[in-house]
């Protein structure tokens, strides 16, 4: 049967450790990434922790998690809840700080 997975937990930096593990190879060291047989195969019990999600377009980029999406164009920054707010349309960022202070460490100086 199907398996929903609600937070964003699959990037492309994903795939080479994915396809090492289903050839039963082991990743080399310092490798970036994490196989995904956990959520594709319906056996395994193993639960994946929560990991932003990163995007850029242009002179935008972007960070979510299962319940937030903060953007950063130019000089503005938008924060918006995704269980609150799905269509994106309020700007909750002067609302929770430090979660844009958070979410802003993983965009780093990008």
């Amino acid at each position: 049967t199907g398996k929903r997975v609600l937070a964003p937990v699959v990037e492309l930096r994903d795939l080479a450790p994915t396809l090492l593990d289903w050839f039963g190879l082991a990743p080399p060291d310092g490798m970036d990434g994490r196989s995904l047989l956990a959520v594709t195969d319906s056996f395994a019990e193993r639960a994946f922790e929560e990991r932003p999600a990163l995007a850029a377009a242009g002179d935008a980029r972007a960070v979510r998690t299962a319940r937030w999406r903060l953007i950063r164009r130019g000089g503005a920054t938008q924060l918006f809840d995704l269980e609150r707010d799905p269509l994106e349309r309020v700007d909750v960022s002067a609302d929770h700080p430090a979660t844009v202070a958070e979410l802003e460490a993983h965009l780093g100086g990008e």
